[in-house]
């Protein structure tokens, strides 16, 4: 009884391979990437200064106009001492902001505000 059930599984499969393989074109092929959302996650206050929220904006050149899409940063368990003396901690801190693939250059504007904002107050 395994045997005929094996040859009709197999049978089955061999019908049906076809359907399976892939149909694409080796000379041209094309990727097709939509980005949704994009996020830095620091651990050190000093790793604000490598961000380039440009660069990172620019990923979304390739979405259409009117997808939505979201960037955030986040501060995970980030401590130091700002130059008052005074000790912080930023366990989790996330902050985020969301639009419209046609709004790139006011949200940009909004994590360059942040992150200006987190540097003055908290780098030596």
């Amino acid at each position: 009884m395994k045997t005929i059930i094996y040859l009709f599984l197999g049978s089955f499969l061999m019908a049906h391979y076809p359907a399976f393989s892939q149909n694409s074109d080796e000379n041209n092929p094309q990727i097709d990437l939509q980005v949704v959302e994009v996020g830095v996650t620091i651990t050190e206050i000093e790793d604000l200064e490598t961000i380039d929220w440009k660069e990172i904006f620019d990923l979304y050149q390739s979405n259409k106009a009117s997808d939505s899409i979201g960037v955030y940063l986040r501060l995970k368990d980030v401590s130091g001492v700002m130059d008052t003396g005074q000790k912080f901690h930023f366990k989790n801190f996330k902050y985020e902001v969301a639009g419209k693939v046609s709004e790139r250059k006011r949200l940009q504007e909004q994590m360059d505000t942040i992150t200006d904002r987190l540097k003055r107050k908290f780098l030596p």
